[in-house]
């Protein structure tokens, strides 16, 4: 069993245990670090490298998704290293990132959207054409493709195949011309595919019953417990009163609670 240990993070100290994943504590803790392949319910992968931060006694920044808290360890999460290794990073996946956030249907909600901002890096470098990618590919079970916008975080990849066991979704081609795309003769054929909109977090993953009928600042939420069988899912219910209009729903989405549901809830009760 864990016992809890003490470290420090950005000269703060805390109570964490040991063995865990730093990122956990890290968000935990709301402390900001930018990650993108990085999800609870999915572990570890590393492939990102956005979760970098440094470590007293380590030659060289480390991924936090991928270090283990230890006993009096001193972590910095800011400073002109990380802050140019992340910037370095933001920079290489914008080079072919579409300029669309005005027409994306993920604006508001968008990790890069809010990384990009953050870094305050306005001025761009690549001169180099883009590379051009499929968009509005229908990949089955509600679910919208937009090749451009993605950042091979692979979340969805590993969603369908290490939680559905299904593995229809996968990344082809190679370098700068990879992409996430179904199988030959497949679709999205499980029932919990349209969570992949929630894992991903750029507008590569679009709902189909949702895309382009609200914007995410105008809406309102509230919790709820999903009726649609005896589980009791925790979920987060989406709406919006216009002028003149009757309050309408438009969206529902899983609400994180470890005992009951996890960070999923099932594709039925989302298109109510």
């Amino acid at each position: 069993m864990s016992k809890l240990v003490n470290i420090k993070i950005d000269d703060k100290e805390y109570k964490a245990l040991e063995n865990t994943l730093l990122i956990d504590k890290l968000l935990e803790e709301k402390i900001n670090i930018q990650h993108f392949c990085y999800h609870p319910s999915l572990g570890t992968d590393g492939n990102c490298r956005m979760c970098m931060v440094e470590i007293s006694g380590q030659k060289r920044p480390q991924i936090s998704c991928d270090t283990l808290i230890k006993e009096n360890m001193v972590v910095y999460t800011k400073g002109d290293n990380i802050d140019a290794v992340q910037r370095d990073i933001l920079e290489l996946q914008l080079v072919n990132h579409p300029l669309d956030c005005p027409t994306c249907d993920q604006a508001g909600e968008c990790k890069l959207q809010d990384f990009y901002m953050d870094s305050g890096f306005y001025v761009n470098r690549v001169s180099v054409p883009k590379n051009n990618a499929l968009k509005k590919v229908d990949l089955g079970a509600n679910v919208m493709l937009d090749q451009e916008r993605c950042v091979l975080c692979t979340r969805c990849v590993r969603f369908t195949k290490d939680y559905t066991k299904t593995g229809e979704l996968g990344v082809v081609s190679r370098s700068d011309h990879s992409v996430i795309d179904t199988f030959p003769g497949l679709k999205l054929h499980n029932p919990y595919a349209m969570n992949v909109v929630d894992l991903c977090p750029v507008g590569a993953l679009t709902s189909q019953d949702f895309r382009f009928k609200q914007r995410s600042w105008f809406l309102e939420s509230f919790h709820a417990i999903c009726n649609g069988c005896s589980k009791g899912c925790n979920i987060q219910v989406d709406h919006r009163k216009e002028k003149y209009k009757d309050d309408t729903i438009y969206r529902f989405r899983p609400l994180e609670n470890k005992q009951v549901n996890g960070y999923l809830i099932c594709d039925k009760r989302r298109l109510r």
